[in-house]
């Protein structure tokens, strides 16, 4: 899946990115803290690991 960053935000050890997909709407993605990702990368997603998914309303999904 393809993503545009639209925001990064640094905390530390991990970074937080907030990604725009066609297929999936805006995803939120921690990452490690020394990401050299910027507003406006285009990156490819693949899912691997722990995956938390939410509904609009914040509502896990199971």
């Amino acid at each position: 899946m393809d993503a545009a960053v639209e925001v990064v935000g640094y905390l530390g050890a991990d970074s937080f990115l907030i990604l725009g997909t066609e297929e999936a709407g805006k995803i939120t993605l921690r990452a490690d803290g020394n990401t050299s990702a910027m507003v406006g990368d285009k990156i490819g997603l693949a899912l691997s690991g722990k995956l938390h998914a939410f509904t609009e309303s914040r509502a896990a999904i199971s």
